[in-house]
């Protein structure tokens, strides 16, 4: 076990608390490293996380997000489980027990399992892919679909149009 203190211990928890909620609320959803970091970074744009972000393969990434659930693993938080074929399976270790933050923090990740927690990864990436070029780049939404397209060639045209409209909505 590390000893975790400060803004690790923070993100480990909002980790376990988000990991819980979306088990919760979404029983049969595949909860992934990819959900995981997207949900997160959705969370850092309401000032929650605090963590860096750059854009990746399957969009926004952090390392610091990357390492705490690493730690929130190894301290008996959350299980990672790798799936041939399928990907990752995140779970709550210990479902009924009361994870440490505060109470609107507690707030804002239910209010966000509630209105992202059932998309899926494909989608919580082109929607996140969408926020992070427009919060750095103030891509226009025409040019934003084209470099979406770039970006996620094998993506429907339909996906990319509604992750934009969502973006939008999001901003």
């Amino acid at each position: 076990m590390h000893d975790l203190k400060g803004h690790r211990f923070n993100l480990v928890m909002l980790i376990g608390y988000l990991v819980k909620r979306l088990r919760e609320e979404y029983p049969q959803k595949q909860i992934g490293k990819t959900t995981v970091q997207k949900m997160m970074f959705l969370l850092s744009r309401r000032g929650l996380t605090g963590a860096r972000y750059n854009l990746y393969y399957y969009g926004p990434y952090s390392s610091q997000i990357e390492g705490a659930t690493v730690l929130a693993e190894e301290n008996g938080i959350i299980s990672t489980k790798w799936v041939d074929d399928r990907g990752f399976f995140i779970e709550p270790l210990n479902p009924g027990s009361e994870v440490v933050l505060e109470p609107e923090v507690k707030t804002s990740v239910d209010e966000l399992v509630k209105k992202h927690g059932n998309r899926s990864a494909t989608e919580l990436s082109l929607l996140c892919t969408a926020i992070f070029l427009k919060d750095n780049h103030k891509v226009s939404d025409g040019k934003l679909i084209q470099i979406l397209k770039d970006v996620k060639p094998n993506a429907e045209p339909d996906a990319l149009t509604k992750a934009v409209q969502q973006a939008r909505a999001e901003i």
